[in-house]
């Protein structure tokens, strides 16, 4: 899952109920290292995807069309077409799975509906998977509300087996995965370079500042990042007690310590820069002031088979208050 949110989404535009093609999904131009910023897929492609690989792995799993709450706007309680995996235990534990992010919620455990205020998911349309298809019938279609049993004729329309199985099939196919092309330690480190200068850049133009770097201090955030990619495949985190012990022992006294990693699916300085400048720790380090201010920027790349990268950087600086 962690691997299917490096694909860059398109979750807040409506899709019309057009689906495309699996295999135009996940195909990307190697020759443009700008291309993922500007390739999207839809939040229904990922949950298709997704919902294959758990059936693949003997899940029962399946897509759900509905619809989420639309957080653009907090003011204002709106919602979106979307669509996500919903995966059933034999004891009918049922989880609900966002395949954008990877984002798990035990929705139905024993029989008891929980964590209903950290759902973002608001109506259910209908559900299928590799066997069939069903339409939600029910008076009301709130997630909360909702039967998910949908061998029950009386809450879910399912359509007739008969039609299913006669249905033109695409001519399957072994598709191998094009294995990662991508020189993953030369791209990050000319990231690196395009990032120092936009540093530099917004100290002058914006503060009036310079901007020096520790290279010393930048070699000592790569374990961070390597145990942030870790922590997102496995779940588990380790390693932070020694990487905070080794910032420690690398700044001066009396020195104060900012860092921000953040994790992108693109290798565009530019864009990167603007989301940091958006964030408000992020803001906060590229502002500061002080004495002995000195900044340290690490980028690590995992390249993943087709091309698909998970992009680390984190931007740090330390320095002495001025009393």
């Amino acid at each position: 899952m962690a691997k299917l949110a490096c694909i860059p989404s398109e979750g807040s535009r409506r899709c019309g109920g057009e689906w495309s093609q699996l295999k135009i999904s996940i195909i990307f131009d190697n020759n443009s290292k700008h291309t993922r910023a500007n390739f999207y897929v839809r939040p229904q492609d990922h949950a298709t995807l997704l919902c294959s690989l758990l059936l693949g792995f003997g899940l029962s799993a399946y897509v759900i069309i509905g619809t989420a709450y639309d957080d653009t706007n907090p003011n204002v309680e709106s919602r979106r077409d979307h669509a996500w995996v919903c995966t059933k235990t034999k004891d009918n534990d049922i989880t609900f799975i966002e395949a954008l992010t990877g984002q798990r919620y035990e929705f139905c455990t024993n029989g008891k509906i929980k964590n209903i205020e950290e759902l973002p998911y608001a109506t259910v349309s209908c559900a299928f998977n590799d066997v069939g298809f069903w339409a939600n019938k029910q008076v009301d279609d709130d997630v909360v509300e909702c039967d998910f049993n949908f061998d029950n004729n009386v809450t879910w329309k399912s359509m007739d087996p008969e039609a299913i199985a006669v249905a033109p099939r695409p001519v399957e196919q072994c598709a191998s995965l094009i294995p990662p092309t991508l020189n993953s330690q030369a791209c990050a480190e000319e990231l690196e370079r395009e990032l120092k200068d936009l540093i530099v850049q917004k100290r002058s133009s914006a503060f009036g500042k310079s901007a020096l770097f520790d290279d010393d201090l930048s070699y000592l955030l790569q374990p961070a990042l390597a145990a942030y990619e870790m922590e997102r495949i496995t779940g588990y985190s380790f390693g932070n007690e020694d990487f905070q012990s080794s910032v420690k022992n690398a700044v001066p006294t009396k020195h104060c310590f900012k860092g921000f990693p953040t994790c992108f699916s693109h290798r565009d300085a530019s864009k990167i820069m603007v989301a940091l400048e958006a964030n408000s720790t992020g803001a906060d380090i590229l502002s500061s002031e002080g004495d002995d201010v000195k900044f340290a920027v690490r980028v690590k790349i995992y390249s993943y088979p087709e091309d698909v990268c998970a992009v680390w950087v984190m931007v740090a600086v330390r320095y002495c208050p001025r009393s």
